[in-house]
């Protein structure tokens, strides 16, 4: 008999003889109350024996059957603790890992190589619950793209004093400066010089790159192709010349506010640059061609040309000399290879309430830093790129995203994308599914889209359930006013989890979705219930009035976290 299980009948009957047997003799030398005790024994192994019966062959057992699904349809369950140590979510923390969450006594994050998306309504908590927590943890190479600059000044202090990286904020509009957050030059033209000096055949691809980010699509406005398309062939052109002619001469040229004096200019000014690229040799003469080609299109039809060049003009009308951005974009003061380099950590700051028109600005830049580190060609150090309200950072595509997304992974390349919901990816047309397919990770909280809240309910899979049906047929007149009931059981397809479910799903829980294994459903962790996270914090005016919340776990030294 194995162990736990009840005795079958004939071992019952064999026990309870060889105990009648030893009660009997007790009872004879008088130590009845040992006879007491082994009847009672006795009267539990014919119990158990019964029990086991009527299980195997009796109603119990009938009705177990009865209630047991064969999984037809399905038998996935939501994922839980014990899962997330099983997937390696829930290993000690040493700093290479992007944090998710909690669950239970557990910090769940993720510590490979691939990307992580993160789907939130705005004012959900991303901040707080992710994005800051990160800045806080990771260890390697960050650039993060920060509305309002919170982040950056909450962790900046912690990033430069505790990690002893060389911190970078591009700040144009000198948020925070009473808190002593810096801001530093870039311009995102400026790698072209470098190129061109070294007259290298990438220059034309980077200068398309800018181009097809400052130029959205047409197709996505509805516009005619045309323009659009030939007001970027202006643009590379110019910032081509531009590229060689600051490589060449040393002047101050190859930047956006420049380019936007030249456009948006007087007629002369133009003019003169066109007649410039016909006489320079830059490029191998293609320099010299893309002139002769607008000049003749300005020739025999100023018209369209006019068309052309005031699609040029809405491209680079962000970088009007009289602007906040301008101020910042001539010269840069850091190389953005040191990405590669050595440990750096570069803050792309602007005001929340000019996102909406200034995105596009730090689209330019996070497009121009990925192509930096892709160019590297090497897998370390990482760079992780927290891409906070990436559906602003651009009207169509971020050129650099998609191969990014694809073999960012080999090159040290990762991406963590934030979007408020699923639908901020169709702008990538056919690739939009690169952003699940290629992200060992996804979390999702606070769903207001039907069709996400679907999507969820399609992705957490199906489960079986037996489904009882009870008939009561009418009565008829020899059945003396009694009914007849019938009971049925069938199996049903149910999903794990429905849409309602997760539209209602509680604000303090998100689902987090890990390669191909079932559905997470986890906390949100603050960065106020992790110590020595809520520590390390830059507190600021206002903070106080904050409830203060129990701290969860305590992270040591080594890494090791505790729940407390």
């Amino acid at each position: 008999m194995k162990e736990g299980s009840a005795p079958s009948l004939w071992q019952a009957a064999l026990s309870c003889l060889l105990l009648w047997g030893l009660s009997w003799f007790s009872n004879q030398l008088g130590y009845w109350p040992v006879s007491y005790v082994l009847y009672g024994i006795m009267a539990v192994i014919i119990l158990s024996a019964v029990l086991s019966w009527s299980r195997k062959f009796g109603v119990i057992y009938l009705l177990e059957q009865m209630m047991r699904t064969a999984h037809t349809y399905g038998d996935m369950k939501i994922a839980g603790e014990e899962q997330v140590i099983e997937y390696k979510l829930g290993e000690p923390l040493d700093g290479s890992e992007i944090i998710l969450g909690a669950l239970g006594g557990t910090i769940i994050s993720y510590r490979g190589i691939s990307h992580v998306t993160t789907i939130a309504p705005n004012n959900a908590g991303k901040s707080e619950s992710v994005c800051l927590n990160n800045c806080l943890s990771i260890k390697h190479n960050l650039v993060v793209t920060d509305k309002g600059g919170e982040n950056c000044v909450r962790s900046y202090a912690h990033r430069k004093n505790r990690l002893l990286q060389g911190c970078v904020v591009i700040n144009p509009w000198r948020l925070w400066v009473d808190q002593e957050i810096p801001n530093h030059h870039f311009n995102p033209l400026q790698h072209l010089v470098a190129l061109a000096r070294e007259d290298s055949p990438e220059l034309l691809d980077e200068a398309r790159a800018i181009a097809e980010v400052l130029i959205a699509d047409a197709q996505k406005r509805g516009d005619n192709t045309f323009f659009a398309e030939a007001a970027k062939l202006l643009l590379v052109a110019i910032m081509i010349f531009f590229a060689y002619w600051e490589a060449d001469t040393g002047e101050v040229c190859c930047n956006l506010p420049h380019i936007f004096n030249i456009i948006a200019g007087s007629k002369e000014d133009l003019d003169q640059v066109l007649q410039d690229m016909r006489t320079s040799e830059y490029g191998k003469g293609a320099v010299k061609k893309a002139a002769g080609r607008f000049e003749a299109e300005l020739a025999l039809n100023p018209k369209t040309f006019g068309s052309i060049l005031s699609e040029a003009k809405n491209a680079v009308s962000l970088f009007d000399p009289m602007g906040m951005l301008a101020r910042s974009m001539e010269l840069s003061d850091f190389d953005p290879n040191d990405l590669k380099r050595k440990p750096m950590t570069i803050y792309i700051v602007m005001p929340s309430d000019k996102i909406s028109v200034y995105g596009r600005w730090a689209g330019l830049v996070s497009d121009v830093l990925i192509r930096s580190v892709m160019r590297a060609k090497s897998l370390h150090p990482r760079v992780t790129f927290e891409l906070d309200e990436f559906a602003n950072l651009s009207s169509s595509q971020l050129p650099a995203v998609l191969p990014a997304l694809y073999v960012g992974r080999s090159l040290g390349c990762q991406l963590h994308v934030y979007v408020q919901d699923r639908n901020a990816f169709k702008r990538y047309g056919d690739e939009a599914s690169a952003f699940e397919t290629q992200s060992e990770v996804l979390q999702i909280w606070g769903v207001r889209s039907v069709e996400d809240a679907k999507w969820i309910e399609d992705r957490s899979g199906q489960t079986t359930l037996r489904k009882e049906s009870v008939s009561a047929p009418a009565a008829d007149d020899n059945s003396g006013g009694h009914f007849q009931r019938n009971l049925s059981l069938d199996d049903v397809q149910v999903p794990v989890i429905r849409k309602d479910q997760a539209l209602m799903l509680p604000d303090w829980r998100q689902f987090i979705i890990f390669k191909n294994k079932p559905v997470i459903v986890a906390d949100l962790l603050s960065v106020y219930q992790v110590d020595p996270w809520r520590e390390w914090v830059t507190k600021l005016p206002g903070d106080d009035a904050k409830p203060s919340l129990n701290v969860r776990f305590k992270i040591s030294e080594e890494g090791d976290f505790n729940h407390v």
